[in-house]
């Protein structure tokens, strides 16, 4: 049974019943915000990657451990002349950023929410999403923990990032 107040707001108990969570609702709202602040840096990047403007953002949005891999990245390829690190934008999951970029589907999975973000380019979306933001809440705050490759094929930043810092110690 399910107390629909904790719903919305009123009191009746239903069998059966399931209603969307806040949680959701808060993630989507999270990674929504995030691609409307971040696009428009990504889409008039000049100088170095447009994600270095995510590791320098306060109040942070990504979680300690892939903040850390993506400024170790980020240092590494500022060392060198040769690409040693991410070649790709890793929150579009592209090297040509669309206009836009939309939530869709969120969905759980091992504590985490998945939330599916679509590419818009020249004002169609994308059938598939781009790329899938891993999100979790700590301490009242919505962070990004990972972000996967959105037609499932290929890896996930943590491991695109641990595999390019081992490249870079041979």
């Amino acid at each position: 049974m399910v107390n629909l107040k904790a719903c919305f707001g009123f009191s009746l108990l239903v069998v059966a019943v399931s209603c969307s969570s806040s949680k959701d609702a808060g993630a989507a709202k999270f990674v929504q915000d995030f691609y409307d602040w971040y696009v428009p840096i990504a889409l008039a990047q000049k100088d170095g990657p447009a994600s270095n403007a995510v590791l320098k953002r306060n109040p942070p949005v990504l979680a300690p451990e892939l903040l850390k891999e993506l400024e170790q990245d980020s240092e590494a390829q500022a060392k060198s002349q040769e690409i040693v690190g991410l070649d790709f934008d890793p929150f579009l999951n592209s090297q040509d950023p669309c206009e836009r970029y939309v939530v869709g589907d969120v969905k759980e999975a091992s504590g985490k929410l998945l939330v599916n973000v679509h590419s818009v380019c020249s004002g169609k979306k994308s059938e598939e999403p781009a790329v899938v933001a891993e999100t979790s809440q700590e301490n009242g705050s919505w962070l990004f923990v990972n972000f996967r490759p959105g037609k499932g094929e290929g890896d996930d930043l943590h491991t695109i990032l641990k595999q390019l810092e081992r490249d870079r110690g041979k």
